[in-house]
């Protein structure tokens, strides 16, 4: 295959790619710049072919991604649309992940996010159906709209006690999904944001004060659904919007779960 080059830095000369045997390496001091489409022009682009508004490489056939050292940010939508794309190399010195950076990456079934990102973008990983598994860094704060939505074969994550709110469809129909654990400094979780996930059975607040919620936070889940809740405060979680939708909720958090929290 023959070797191909980009120059893909948000401050022109600072980044560059190289594209050789379906590996696409990255490496310079800087941002990866970001690239033009949101999700429904990106999604007419995979139908149509049209690379014009994504990353010049999308369309490649990349199987892999080595970000080297130096590299601090990857831009919004620099792999969205590589949907043959299974191996992921993020480095410690990328702070940030940028909008719909890895969306639609069909056959990424895990990625390791070092622990010096601070920020995940919208969409991150929207429709990654293989993914299966994703540990969110203690830096981050919030988990943006759509970060996870449609990952069908996510079965766990595991959410930082730094994370304050969870904005709306971050989950949405992430169908294998089994238990969840919001953590104690959650203060807020969006619309749908755990809607039609078809497989999940435990919930586990460790908050004594529920977090805000919308009565669709939790849509379509099985009717065997439990919601865990800290001792003491299950009558303010029965009476409290969105939560009360749970016809299970029991007191106390299992020992594990507390333990991981």
């Amino acid at each position: 295959m023959k070797t191909k080059k980009w120059d893909c830095g948000k401050i022109k000369g600072t980044v560059h790619a190289v594209l050789s045997d379906e590996t696409l390496t990255i490496s310079g001091a800087g941002e990866i710049m970001d690239y033009e489409g949101r999700n429904f022009v990106l999604e007419r682009a995979i139908e149509e072919n049209d690379p014009e508004v994504s990353a010049p490489w999308w369309y490649d056939g990349i199987t892999n991604v080595v970000i080297e050292e130096g590299v601090t940010s990857i831009g919004g939508n620099a792999f969205s649309g590589c949907r043959y794309l299974n191996s992921v190399i993020i480095p410690n010195s990328v702070i940030s992940i940028g909008y719909c950076a890895f969306f639609y990456c069909l056959e990424l079934a895990s990625v390791t996010i070092p622990d010096s990102v601070t920020y995940i973008g919208d969409s991150a990983f929207a429709h990654c159906s293989e993914l299966t598994s994703v540990t969110i860094p203690k830096g981050v704060t919030a988990i943006k709209s759509d970060t996870f939505s449609y990952c069908s074969n996510l079965t766990s994550v595991n959410i930082p006690d730094g994370v304050t709110s969870i904005e709306e469809y971050a989950f949405n129909v992430c169908c294998n999904l089994i238990s969840v654990t919001i953590p104690n400094g959650v203060i807020s979780i969006g619309e749908c944001a755990f809607s039609d996930c078809d497989g999940l059975t435990s919930v586990i607040s460790l908050n004594p004060a529920p977090s805000d919620i919308e009565s669709d936070t939790f849509d379509d889940l099985p009717k065997n659904a439990t919601l865990y809740v800290p001792k003491g405060s299950i009558e303010v979680y029965r009476n409290k919007e969105g939560w009360k939708k749970f016809k299970n909720i029991q007191e106390d958090v299992p020992q594990q779960r507390r333990k991981d929290g």
